[in-house]
């Protein structure tokens, strides 16, 4: 549901993230692109406890504010002419902020400083509709605080797409199409799922809490929730031999990509799992070009999801030179 043209005061982030806790998911209000586009999370908007080990994105109005905050005034106006700013013209996200600002999201000012796990307000900047090639300090609230807060900092981000041609012999030859993202925040420990809205279409938000998050990426992984509450078959699979994908593709009626990034110092660790899925059956593909197959259960690929999962360091999953863990197949 959206509040597009609506005048009740959004749903605070205190009370959404309680929707979230007691009913374990939660669709979200919203967003067109350039209304995403137009508002961005300070970067330090969040105490390094609440923060935690995060991934920082370079929000295009940030590129402009660091050109404004070194005297280079003109500087904003011509990022924005050459693109930098986004896709969006700064004339279209001045017109979305001030559609955010009319409905409540976002007002003018910072908030004042406060350090529990979810504020009534974050600090941040947004384009401003009086003068489009300027940012201006923001207050956001709402569902817009926290879809901003959660993918500006995450703790991390999971990406799944999708073979639009599962039985193919050469799963790597064949481009695929994004399912969907998650972005993990620290404190609280819930999730900010997003799936594109189609062509033309705006993005949905949901907010998952903890175990419901997993189970989403589960599905991502070509998973039915059906086979995750029968326990009797949950953990079965047929002992059988490795084999070339190839000779086994045909059997394929799904083929998923799940990539799953966390903070590593300065650098991002990467982790992929490529499955493919058919009859009740469950595959792990490795190699290069995910040329191996291996036949796994329900349950084992739940544990590789966990692996995905684990922040770099823990037992399971050494980090590569160069800051990228990546599972075979990648």
């Amino acid at each position: 549901m959206s509040w597009r043209g609506k005048k009740a005061a959004p749903v605070s982030m205190v009370e959404r993230f309680a929707q979230a806790y007691r009913a374990g998911e939660v669709r979200l209000d919203s967003f067109t692109p350039a209304e995403l586009a137009s508002v961005t999370l300070d970067p330090d908007a969040l105490s390094s406890g609440v923060r935690g080990p995060a991934l920082q994105s370079v929000a295009p109005l940030l590129v402009g504010l660091e050109a404004e905050r070194a005297g280079d005034g003109d500087a904003f106006a011509a990022a924005a002419a050459a693109g930098v700013m986004g896709p969006t013209d700064p004339a279209t996200l001045a017109a979305a902020a001030a559609d955010l600002e009319g409905r409540g999201y976002i007002r003018a000012g910072w908030p004042a400083p406060s350090d529990v796990n979810v504020p009534d307000g974050l600090a941040g900047w947004s384009a401003d509709p009086a003068a489009a090639a300027r940012p201006r300090a923001v207050a956001i609230a709402g569902d817009l605080g926290i879809i901003t807060r959660v993918r500006s900092q995450p703790y991390w981000v999971a990406e799944a797409s999708a073979s639009p041609d599962p039985a193919h012999p050469d799963p790597a030859a064949v481009p695929r199409r994004l399912v969907g993202r998650m972005y993990a925040a620290y404190k609280p420990q819930a999730a900010l799922a997003e799936v594109p809205g189609g062509p033309g279409g705006d993005p949905h938000f949901a907010v998952l809490w903890q175990h419901r998050s997993v189970l989403a990426l589960l599905t991502w992984c070509g998973i039915d929730l059906a086979e995750l509450r029968d326990a009797e078959h949950r953990s079965y699979a047929e002992s059988v031999p490795d084999a070339p994908t190839a000779a086994v593709a045909a059997e394929f009626t799904s083929l998923s990509c799940l990539r799953i990034a966390h903070p590593l110092g300065e650098r991002v660790d990467v982790r992929t799992l490529i499955t493919a899925g058919g009859r009740g059956r469950h595959w792990m593909l490795t190699g290069e070009r995910a040329e191996i197959a291996a036949r796994v259960s329900v349950d084992q690929l739940g544990e590789q999801v966990d692996v995905l999962l684990r922040p770099p360091g823990q037992p399971g999953e050494p980090a590569q030179p160069g800051g990228t863990a990546a599972r075979p197949g990648s």
